[in-house]
This record gives structure tokens, C-alpha cells and sequence, in this order.
């Protein structure tokens, strides 16, 4: 199944619009029709590394869940 993500910045800001709602571990956006329904599996964007480490675990530009970050 594919993956997307979506931050959690515009999670926040459809959930205040009524654009969308949380049921658990779901994320519904209704629409015309049946809408919407998205397993959540929370991850993280790299988009940066402080400092002047390098990428040595080669994250950057990548979303990675807790269990691949395990």
C-alpha cells in the first residue's frame, strides 16, 4: 500500500477548518461522496542536520517511521 505524508502543521490546521477529523488511528476527510479515511503511523521528515554532522544513517530528504528508526 502506498504511504504519504502529511504534517502534522496541516493536519492541525484542516482539523481547526472542519476539514478533516481523527477517529483513533484514523484521519477522515469527508468529501462529496464517502471521503476519506487514512491509517495514521506516525514518522518524522529529515530535513536538516544540525550542526556539521553528516548524514551518516542517510535520512535526509526521507520520512521514517519509529519502527524503522528502531
Amino acid at each position: 500500500m502506498p504511504r504519504i505524508f502529511i504534517a502534522q502543521s496541516l493536519v492541525d490546521v484542516w482539523i481547526s477548518e472542519g476539514k478533516a477529523e481523527l477517529d483513533r488511528d484514523f484521519l477522515r476527510i469527508p468529501s462529496a461522496g464517502a471521503g476519506v479515511s487514512l491509517f495514521i503511523n506516525p514518522a518524522v521528515y529529515f530535513d536538516h542536520i544540525d550542526g556539521s554532522e553528516q548524514d551518516a544513517a542517510e535520512v535526509l530528504g526521507k520520512v521514517k517511521t519509529s519502527q524503522e528508526l528502531a
